[in-house]
């Protein structure tokens, strides 16, 4: 399971709570940085992964 899967399942399970700083906490702690470190760069390409990801499972669950 990558972070953005398991934002996913965080942010589905305690809702508002979760923000995308946990998701940057995560990305940065699987590359051995702080999260104020990570790139913007990064944290776009993260959130680009997370809306493709949200939007598959909005088509899935239509299906």
């Amino acid at each position: 399971m990558g972070v953005v899967e398991a934002y996913s399942r965080l942010k589905f399970r305690f809702g508002r709570e979760i923000t995308l700083n946990a998701l940057w906490g995560m990305e940065a702690a699987l590359s051995g940085i702080d999260w104020r470190h990570l790139a913007d760069e990064r944290k776009q390409e993260l959130k680009a992964l997370l809306a493709a990801e949200q939007n598959a499972s909005l088509t899935a669950g239509l299906k």
